[in-house]
């Protein structure tokens, strides 16, 4: 039973969510609908973590993404109490939601699709969580490879931006990447001040 309380409920139910919702027989008109007719976007805004438009979209979202993050901290940071790591899962959302709404209010813009928003909006918290207690962290076990996980997601994030670099000095960032730094700085803001705060 100890076993059944560790489990990541939360990203357990994104991962089948979203590949419920990729195996639709209309998941590609039903796309297209929700990123561009008005009456149905706020749904298409609100339901966004599960949208993916192919399946390297949904396995980089769920099995690089969500998968690692998701256990992270909902198993990994168990210095914070369980409803505490929820909230900051559900923080996660909101951010993504709000780049999501940004990215429909766009005049030319077809919406974002995806969990990257979510993973984006997670990373700061692992990296933080790991530095504030990295002192208190037993590594065995799976645990072993957390750090590993944090390096990977914190990778992920900050090369496509990186990569934007011409050489002439100029940053081209594409959209999605501008997109990801969007989710991801409002939570390094949060994550800093509340690990700040836990740790005094």
């Amino acid at each position: 039973m100890a076993f059944l309380r560790r489990l990541p409920y939360v990203t357990i139910v994104l991962m089948l969510s979203s590949f419920g919702f990729y195996i639709l027989p209309n998941r590609p008109a039903l796309l297209v609908r929700l990123a561009l007719d008005p009456s149905v976007r706020l749904a298409g805004v609100l339901l966004h973590p599960i949208l993916h438009t192919n399946i390297t979209h949904l396995i980089g979202n769920t099995v690089l993404g969500i998968a690692i993050v998701g256990t992270l901290i909902e198993t990994w940071m168990i210095q914070l109490r369980r409803l505490f790591r929820y909230g900051i899962l559900f923080w996660c959302y909101l951010v993504s939601l709000g780049v999501a709404y940004l990215a429909w209010l766009r005049l030319t813009g077809t919406g974002a699709f995806g969990l990257s928003g979510v993973v984006s909006a997670a990373v700061p918290f692992t990296l933080f969580y790991y530095l504030t207690f990295s002192d208190r962290i037993d590594l065995v076990g799976l645990s072993v490879f957390a750090p590993i996980g944090v390096g990977f997601l914190i990778a992920a994030l900050v090369l496509p931006i990186a990569s934007g670099v011409t050489e002439s000095g100029y940053t081209l960032v594409n959209e999605s990447s501008m997109f990801h730094l969007l989710a991801a700085l409002p939570s390094f803001v949060a994550a800093l001040l509340l690990f700040l705060r836990i740790r005094k």
